[in-house]
């Protein structure tokens, strides 16, 4: 009967593929227990299983994973992944669900002790990591795709980016969301269907933060980089958000708010289709999730301008062929419309980040803070101690953890907001063309937001130093370095430097880039001590995610941090 069936569901996926049109029904629906079509997939399974029989406690290891990963991560269902792990630990029959747990693992823990030369090397050559990914591999041939083997690509895609491990991590992110919309995750109403639709909310939501997730990390993993498509599309206009993470933790159902979707570098018609965000205060992971969108957005902005400007370029055969008036180039046009369109980003990414901010803020339940500072953790903290309340403290706990939080949403709005500025910021126009005066204004504009972005993520920077600073006991920092994982895992549990993102590193990169700016250009500037910050919370987070050592690495090659900032910081230890 199994034998049938197995054979019955790998004709459907490959049906899936050659006759979409008049093919099959769907696959059971995508949470199901996944089947296997090799009859060598149960060596697989038994690999799997014995690797995660070494560890000392399963339930302990998905209780870490939970308390750390999941903080800015939370793509699976607590309710759902409890009740799958006491069924798979006594039928041990779901391959795709093993390797999900594997993938967990992998990315709640250390890749090797820290503290060890050549760490950038040691998270893409060490052991766990290459058995994870050869494991993933071998599951695509052996079993049918189901949502867990789209969760434990998407944990791998995140390790390689924490981990600076390239070009893995780029290509993972793009084959994350191959499979997203193999699936039809991207668009359930018009895209085919590889599975039966869920029976329950839980289940919809967890497909929903998985294709959300998939989205995050394209957009990361093209940041940095120009010249290269985005792999996972736009969400489709009537896309909703994850719902709040609180009632997603409780396994309650929650409210799901809908993405106003910005308007696009192809939305050419109507000017009224200006650039707007959500201003619903929807949970953290659903803000990453606009601010993700935000940064797509922005990035196909880059990608068009420079395809436009390279067009202005050329010689002088293609404004003949198009033909010139005395105004200026036709192609005047064209870029007057990328000004506009830069405006609205602008508008929409510095409403964004000013709403994140007051959110953050407005979560403190009164406790009096530091408005120089993003948020009111430290403030907090300081007032609860020195009221003695235990109810204060307790209040003060949650704010503290608040800026924890909503960083990684926060940051990516703001290398969003620092990509933008950076095309339009330079005093130089491109070769054939008149500067226009809504240029000259847009260039304030950058000007003016790069400065305010490099204060804000310097202040964010250092409110989280302080919280490291008061949660962490004396030497605690160091005496994780020199533990084995084993260890520490106990302690990086509850550790803050664990706790901070890895996707906030970009951001702080970026920011460093525009402090030495800033302070070449006046050795006096404020940007001095906002770069010291950035780099000193780099080093923090470099005894944790590697990718942070790899800027710091190329931070501390910077001439002008060199010339202007080696005697400030002298004394400093910087872990890279």
């Amino acid at each position: 009967m199994l034998a049938g069936l197995r054979e019955t569901t790998s004709n459907i996926s490959a049906l899936y593929f050659l006759d979409p049109e008049n093919s099959v029904p769907r696959l059971p629906s995508s949470s199901t227990i996944c089947l296997q079509r090799a009859p060598c997939s149960g060596q697989l399974l038994d690999g799997l299983w014995d690797s995660l029989d070494e560890a000392p406690d399963l339930n302990a290891l998905v209780g870490r994973y939970f308390a750390t990963v999941h903080r800015w991560l939370p793509i699976l269902s607590k309710k759902q992944l409890y009740r799958h792990l006491a069924q798979q630990q006594a039928q041990r029959t779901d391959t795709n669900f093993v390797l999900l747990l594997t993938c967990m693992r992998l990315l709640a823990t250390r890749p090797s002790p820290s503290g060890q030369q050549q760490q950038s090397q040691s998270a893409a050559t060490c052991p766990p990591y290459l058995f994870a990914k050869g494991s993933l591999t071998k599951a695509e041939t052996r079993c049918l795709p189901s949502l867990a083997s789209l969760q434990a690509t998407i944990l791998v895609a995140a390790y390689e980016l924490a981990h600076g491990i390239y070009p893995a991590a780029y290509l993972s992110a793009g084959h994350a969301a191959r499979m997203g919309i193999m699936m039809g995750f991207h668009d359930r109403e018009h895209s085919p269907q590889m599975f039966q639709s869920p029976v329950t909310w839980t289940g919809r939501e967890e497909e929903r933060r998985a294709m959300w997730a998939v989205v995050i990390l394209d957009r990361l993993a093209h940041q940095g980089i120009h010249g290269m498509p985005l792999a996972a599309p736009e969400p489709h206009p009537g896309e909703l958000l994850p719902a709040p993470d609180k009632s997603w933790d409780l396994g309650a159902i929650g409210v799901n708010e809908a993405l106003f979707v910005m308007s696009s570098s192809s939305s050419r018609s109507s000017s009224s289709n200006s650039a707007e965000a959500s201003m619903v205060n929807t949970g953290s992971y659903a803000n990453l999730c606009q601010s993700a969108h935000l940064l797509g957005l922005v990035s196909r902005h880059r990608e068009e301008l420079s395809r436009r400007r390279q067009l202005q370029q050329q010689p002088m055969v293609a404004n003949n062929a198009a033909g010139t008036t005395a105004g200026g180039s036709s192609g005047d046009g064209e870029i007057g419309f990328h000004i506009r369109e830069a405006r609205q980003l602008h508008h929409a990414t510095s409403a964004f980040t000013r709403h994140l901010c007051s959110s953050s803020i407005n979560s403190s339940q009164d406790v009096p803070f530091d408005p120089g500072v993003l948020g009111t953790g430290v403030a907090a903290a300081a007032a609860a101690a020195a009221a003695g309340d235990e109810q204060c403290r307790e209040s003060a706990a949650v704010s503290t953890e608040i800026p924890v939080v909503v960083s990684a949403a926060m940051t990516v709005a703001f290398s969003a907001r620092i990509i933008l500025y950076g095309l339009y910021a330079c005093n130089e126009r491109w070769e054939g063309c008149t500067r226009s005066a809504e240029e000259t204004e847009l260039q304030q504009l950058a000007l003016g937001g790069i400065y305010e972005v490099a204060r804000d993520v310097a202040g964010l920077a250092r409110q989280q130093l302080e919280l490291i600073l008061t949660t962490t006991a004396p030497g605690g920092l160091q005496q994780h370095e020199d533990e084995e994982v084993e260890e520490d895992d106990d302690e990086e549990e509850n550790g803050v430097e664990c706790s901070l993102s890895p996707l906030v590193c970009h951001c702080l990169y970026q920011v460093a880039g525009e402090c030495e700016w800033l302070v070449l250009e006046d050795e006096n500037s404020e940007a001095v001590a906002w770069i010291q910050v950035v780099v000193e919370l780099l080093a923090i987070m470099a005894q944790r995610w590697q990718v942070a050592g790899v800027y710091l690495a190329d931070i501390t090659s910077w001439p002008g941090y060199k010339q202007v900032l080696s005697a400030r910081l002298e004394g400093m230890e910087i872990v890279v």
